[in-house]
């Protein structure tokens, strides 16, 4: 999963999707910085889709 991606999961605002992501991920928005553009780390990727087919992420929401 590419960053963009994974953190457009978050919000529509790429004002607050680092942040949010971070929040959420129980991680700190460093961490989130230093993931590579072309793919984030696998544990990452799949909690973010487990969180994606559990509804509980706000962009899910936005819509």
């Amino acid at each position: 999963m590419k960053k963009a991606e994974a953190l457009s999961k978050f919000s529509s605002d790429p004002k607050r999707q680092v942040a949010l992501a971070a929040q959420m991920l129980g991680i700190t928005k460093e961490a989130i910085y230093q993931w590579d553009e072309n793919e984030i780390p696998q544990y990452r990727a799949t909690q973010i889709e487990l969180m994606a087919l559990r509804g509980e992420l706000p962009a899910d929401k936005e819509k």
